[in-house]
């Protein structure tokens, strides 16, 4: 393993750490209506996502973000949040 793959893989050894924790923030936030709190934690887990293998949570979570952002009602918001929160879920239990 060279430096450069090394310093990737504690990358995103940490990133994954992140998503869990984050899990349980948009959990919240979806139960008291946080959108924008959900919307903001969404916008930098799209973008981050597939930089460490987890394109569909990027995915995922761009829905999410465009919802909010586009206004779709809170039943839209949790539907799309439940997925991107199952796939976080399968990501921190299969490291």
């Amino acid at each position: 393993m060279t430096d450069f793959d090394a310093q990737m893989a504690a990358l995103r050894e940490r990133f994954v750490t992140r998503m869990a924790a984050e899990r349980v923030v948009i959990a919240a936030e979806l139960a008291r209506g946080g959108w924008i709190a959900v919307r903001d934690i969404c916008h930098g887990l799209s973008g981050l996502a597939g930089v460490f293998g987890f394109a569909p949570i990027g995915d995922a979570a761009r829905a999410v973000e465009d919802a909010v952002d586009d206004g779709a009602g809170p039943e839209i918001v949790r539907e799309l949040a439940a997925v991107l929160l199952a796939l976080m879920k399968d990501a921190d239990q299969g490291r």
